[in-house]
């Protein structure tokens, strides 16, 4: 088995989902856009008062729900546009998706012209900071800045992937294309759980964000871990760097500015 194989399993196992509205659409104001084939879950209000949007991307196992106070409290500022990339919570892959970092730039890419914005202040996390700076090496005149949060370099991505892992027998399972799939396919509650168990400060509740994913899950949503982690290991430096535009790194209490070149 391939990387690819488990992946196409993943999307076409998504793409088949179609969950009714009342169940994705736990507040009045999101809404699916189509996206070249692949299905958004957006969630899209403010005025932009002729200031670029700022763009929020969900970090699985975080869904559309757990950003809606972060959205709220920044759309007096300017339009605010939080989505959930294909395959994870509500949104859907076209089947033919393959989760690759060059595809999921591409369909940002694509939601962006759907929704008529010329340039966006991208504010992305984690793996997906990753998606962000490759669209602005991609595409820089889309981007009016980048603010990444605790973006981690390649080397450490790859170790924190095989940290997160569950292991039987030393064999990876996340890693390993279609036990991977599998196991996010009908566990997702139960890792989502131990991810905010793992990555929650001490003043946090994390069972209270759990809460929230798994009514997202028992709703119809999906959790494609394993695929994105399976891809996500062919990207390289050159992917995503370097960067042309305004950047703000956050990570733990820090921040760094940069004008560009970084």
């Amino acid at each position: 088995m391939t990387a690819s194989w488990g992946c196409a399993w993943d999307a076409r196992r998504c793409a088949r989902r179609r969950p009714p509205e009342a169940r994705w659409r736990s507040d009045p104001r999101m809404r699916m856009v189509d996206v070249g084939g692949s299905v958004l879950r957006v969630l899209d209000i403010g005025d932009a008062g002729g200031q670029a949007p700022i763009i929020l991307a969900a970090d699985a196992p975080v869904v559309l729900e757990h950003l809606i106070p972060l959205v709220e409290a920044l759309q007096g500022r300017r339009r605010v546009v939080a989505l959930e990339m294909p395959g994870f919570g509500f949104s859907r892959p076209h089947r033919d998706y393959r989760f690759t970092l060059p595809e999921q730039v591409g369909v940002l890419l694509g939601l962006l012209d759907a929704l008529d914005v010329r340039r966006a202040h991208l504010a992305f996390t984690c793996v997906n900071a990753l998606v962000a700076a490759a669209l602005a090496k991609r595409a820089p005149e889309r981007v009016e800045r980048l603010t990444l949060g605790q973006l981690p370099s390649l080397q450490e991505y790859r170790r924190w992937a095989a940290r997160i892992d569950f292991r039987v027998a030393g064999v990876s399972l996340l890693g390993t294309p279609g036990v991977g799939q599998v196991l996010m396919a009908t566990a997702p509650s139960f890792v989502a759980a131990k991810w905010f168990r793992g990555v929650s400060g001490p003043s946090a509740d994390p069972e209270t964000y759990a809460l929230v994913a798994r009514k997202a899950y028992r709703a119809g949503g999906t959790f494609c871990l394993a695929a994105l982690n399976q891809t996500m290991f062919d990207v390289t430096a050159s992917d995503i760097g370097p960067l042309s535009v305004p950047t703000t790194f956050l990570w733990g209490r820090r921040s760094e500015a940069s004008n560009g070149n970084a």
